[in-house]
């Protein structure tokens, strides 16, 4: 007491505890007059801090490296305004041991590896994690398997990661009816409680109702006399109407089929092998058996069998898409499946002729998997196959609606794949135009297709490529006469 100056010689440090005059608080930890701890314990408390995943709150009364201010000492409390940042001259880098100023007023929380922090701008990481654990109960009960809560994600695992899969990729039991057709055959229920407005029934997907009723049943006709009732058509028996809950149908059955095979895939069958297989039979079956199709390839003019229920099918691009999926789930030597096949190829000029004949992605795949049934076909559906797509081509040639066999198009060299693998399955069977005459008969019309499509595209030149598939194929089955003008078709167009 009573020295302003400095204290002398000896005195430098902190007084010993207790030393403190009364009235006086001990300074700080940091205070200049305290000696600081070595440099070891100094890194062990760092080390130890950081490895704990915590950090110096900021009403701690102590000095961070990442901190921007700090108490005065001796005064809890009163922040000190943060030291100036120096600018440093262009070209200079800090030392290796010297930590680097970090970006911002708030530290990196440092955290051990694991399970990644998210913070949010409004919202802590413990009301995230709490949120997550509601809609991860909500959409993952325990009481069911995930091929039914889950199923797209386990089917992606399936595809992309099958050893992350925790159960098999399999239902437990195979549904006997779809919730389509019980919703179809329920009660129709009515909205109760409406007094005086009539019956009002509750919406339902198969049954749509009229917003309108613009009959003429309920108009009287010119002699005065009312049209009896019935004569207007329901909405759910309008044509687009019913081929699109067709098509919906149909998928559902295709499910059912793919059902059936997980559960012989992974072994798990809910009932025999047997059973299974003659259950996925009937579901095929009954899927072509919808389309009302013909059981002949080559259909007669003006005949009572016609592909009018199929034609409205295949006009959307979702039954184009569903017929692709069907043909390769059907069993060898399929009679449904040729018979599909057969009404594909009598219907070319409707998937991919005239506007169709740029691009058609869905009409494409249709055709490349009718391809791909003719490769597995018998010796009669081999035979029909090409009778049906002769009658095809030869119906499209005539309305102008068949693009060139020579031309680059993607629809083209799809109808050429067809055409070369009926010829190439019928010469793996032994079939000959000579011993088969329907066969003759078919083969002779694509052929001369072929031959004025490819004089068409010598005469014009262009873009125009002969298929060395379709080449090879004819070549099997033409005769002398016939090989001497592809090979001068060959030479022609190079």
């Amino acid at each position: 007491p009573g020295m302003m100056g400095a204290p002398p010689p000896g005195m430098m440090g902190a007084p010993p505890p207790g030393m403190f005059p009364p009235g006086m608080r001990p300074p700080p930890h940091h205070h200049p007059m305290m000696a600081p701890p070595p440099g070891h314990m100094m890194r062990q408390q760092q080390q130890h801090g950081r490895h704990r995943g915590e950090e110096i709150p900021e009403w701690a009364d102590g000095t961070s490296v990442n901190a921007g201010a700090m108490d005065i000492p001796g005064m809890p409390g009163v922040r000190a305004a943060a030291p100036p940042m120096v600018p440093m001259p262009p070209g200079f880098a800090p030392p290796p041991n010297q930590p680097r100023q970090p970006r911002g007023d708030r530290p990196r929380e440092q955290r051990p590896r694991g399970r990644p922090h998210y913070n949010g701008k409004l919202m802590p990481n413990d009301e995230i994690e709490t949120i997550l654990r509601i809609q991860w109960s909500a959409t993952h009960p325990h009481d069911r398997p995930a091929y039914e809560h889950d199923y797209f994600y386990q089917s992606w695992l399936r595809r992309n990661n099958p050893s992350k899969l925790k159960e098999p990729f399999c239902p437990e039991t195979l549904r006997e009816l779809a919730s389509h057709e019980k919703e179809a055959r329920g009660p129709v229920t009515f909205v109760p409680g409406l007094a005086g407005l009539g019956k009002v029934p509750f919406g339902n997907i198969r049954s749509p109702k009229p917003l309108l009723d613009v009959s003429s049943g309920s108009a009287p006709a010119a002699g005065g006399e009312e049209l009896e009732e019935g004569t207007q058509r329901r909405l759910e028996q309008e044509p687009l109407l019913a081929a699109r809950i067709m098509i919906e149908d149909s998928m559902c059955l295709l499910l059912d089929v793919d059902d059936i095979d997980r559960q012989l895939e992974e072994d798990r069958p809910s009932e025999t092998e047997e059973e299974l297989k003659r259950r996925r039979t009937f579901l095929l079956d009954g899927l072509v058996s919808t389309l009302r199709l013909p059981s002949v390839p080559v259909l007669a003019v003006g005949g009572a069998e016609h592909d009018g229920v199929f034609q409205r099918i295949v006009t959307l691009p979702k039954g184009r898409t569903l017929l692709a999926k069907a043909l390769p789930r059907f069993p060898l030597g399929s009679a449904a499946a040729a018979t599909l096949v057969w009404a594909v190829l009598r219907n070319v000029g409707m998937l991919i002729g005239g506007k169709n004949a740029e691009s058609n992605p869905s009409a494409e795949a249709l055709l490349r998997s009718a391809a791909e049934s003719v490769q597995l076909m018998n010796a009669v559906a081999v035979e029909g196959a090409l009778g049906a797509v002769a009658t095809g081509m030869s119906a499209a040639e005539a309305k102008q609606l068949l693009a060139p066999l020579t031309s680059r198009g993607s629809a083209s060299m799809t109808l050429v794949s067809v055409i070369a693998a009926a010829l190439e399955r019928a010469h793996m069977l032994e079939i000959s135009p000579l011993t088969h005459k329907a066969f003759g008969a078919a083969f002779g019309i694509v052929s001369e297709i072929f031959d004025r499509h490819a004089s068409m595209a010598a005469a014009r030149g262009g873009d125009h490529v002969l298929p060395r598939d379709l080449l090879r194929a004819l070549m099997h089955h033409c005769t002398d006469g016939q090989k001497q003008r592809l090979r001068g078709h060959i030479s022609a167009l190079g």
